[in-house]
């Protein structure tokens, strides 16, 4: 029996995540930002640019825009507990993703956003899409290689299928 997820609980969660993944930083690396940013000399090139990060870190914190426009692309670490269902976690991931493009677009459209958030968004909601894909892809390539080390009948050459790389 499978474990229930509580998805409207873990969606909010996850849409939460994407978006301080996009508009925060943890305070360690705005203080070592500022220990960086007091190092450099007055006039010098790098203590304009890292002033300048941390100007960006403050308004993306006012007003939950994106710090840059290269923020990359979130990677989900997720710990289960037994029993509860991957597929569905995954599946609710990516709705999150989509939500968060929806979101964007509504705040673009409503003119309280630049384009540049909608397009982070997007290329968020891509990169979650391209690996969930691989990753179910991952599962039955080695779903298929344990039937094959089974010895569950699997012929490549009845199928005219080409015998897997290794």
């Amino acid at each position: 029996m499978q474990a229930p997820v509580h998805e409207k609980a873990f969606l909010q969660a996850v849409l939460q995540l994407i978006k301080l993944a996009s508009t925060d930083l943890s305070p360690d690396v705005v203080d070592a930002l500022r220990r960086a940013t007091g190092a450099e000399a007055d006039d010098s090139p790098a203590r304009e640019v890292l002033t300048l990060l941390l100007e960006n870190i403050a308004v993306a914190r006012e007003h939950a825009t994106p710090i840059c426009q290269d923020t990359g692309m979130c990677n989900f670490h997720v710990t289960l507990p037994v029993g509860v269902s991957l597929r569905q976690v995954e599946r609710l991931i990516q709705e999150a993703t989509r939500e968060a493009v929806r979101l964007s677009t509504m705040r673009y459209e409503s003119g309280f956003s630049a384009y540049f958030e909608v397009l982070d968004a997007l290329q968020q909601a891509l990169v979650s899409e391209t690996v969930l894909v691989a990753t179910r892809r991952n599962r039955l390539v080695e779903l298929s290689s344990f039937y094959k080390a089974l010895g569950g009948g699997w012929d490549p050459s009845a199928t005219g299928s080409p015998t897997p790389a290794r």
